[in-house]
């Protein structure tokens, strides 16, 4: 996914860098928006893609960073993924519990 990511062939590779590192941003803020929206329905990294539009590939790898952070937590839950195997479900902390823990 590189839509949002500008930078010129001729650009130093910091610039590159930056341009990417804008659309990892921006997904990690849609993702973690969209888990607010379901709240305790939470979703797959298979849902996250078609709820948002945005491939898995670029989806998936948002969650991690997120629970590094704070805002997103693995649910016990599974659900089958396109791969017919049980995928992990997503959740939102929910922001008062946040405000609760800072």
């Amino acid at each position: 996914m590189n839509e949002g990511a500008h930078s010129r062939a001729t650009d130093p590779i910091t610039a590159y860098d930056a341009a990417q590192q804008l659309t990892v941003a921006r997904v990690e803020m849609v993702v973690l928006e969209r888990l607010r929206e379901l709240r305790d329905t939470g979703a797959t990294s298979d849902e996250m893609a078609s709820l948002t539009g945005i491939d898995r590939v670029s989806v998936s790898p948002r969650f991690r960073p997120l629970v590094k952070k704070g805002l997103v937590e693995p649910s016990a839950e599974r659900r089958m993924g396109r791969s017919r195997r049980p995928s992990i479900v997503w959740k939102a902390i929910p922001v008062e519990q946040l405000r609760k823990n800072h």
